[in-house]
């Protein structure tokens, strides 16, 4: 599809008894452009749209990485507090019968 088109503006002065006014005179030559049948960024478009794809699955594996060592956190806090708890009790038996 090609498009053209002619730019003219004609020169006006008009005049009173206060003012005068003068509108400029503007020329062009005739141009033309052509749209493109296809869209020339769409391609572009496409792959940045796949690579958010990859980025956006990435982000979820990272995410379920974070929970998952999160889980184990509190997994290994748990188990530490029960063993120093069974040391305590360990401990206050061993002095309970010492004496």
């Amino acid at each position: 599809i090609r498009y053209s088109y002619k730019l003219f503006m004609l020169v006006s002065v008009v005049m009173s008894a206060d003012s005068a006014v003068t509108y400029s005179s503007v020329q062009s030559e005739a141009r033309s452009w052509s749209i493109p049948s296809e869209d020339p960024y769409e391609e572009a478009a496409q792959a940045l749209e796949a690579r958010v794809a990859v980025l956006e699955t990435h982000a979820c594996r990272l995410e379920w990485q974070r929970q998952a060592v999160d889980d184990l956190a509190i997994q290994h806090i748990m188990r530490t507090q029960a063993l120093e708890a069974g040391a305590r009790d360990d401990t206050l038996e061993d002095t309970g019968s010492s004496s």
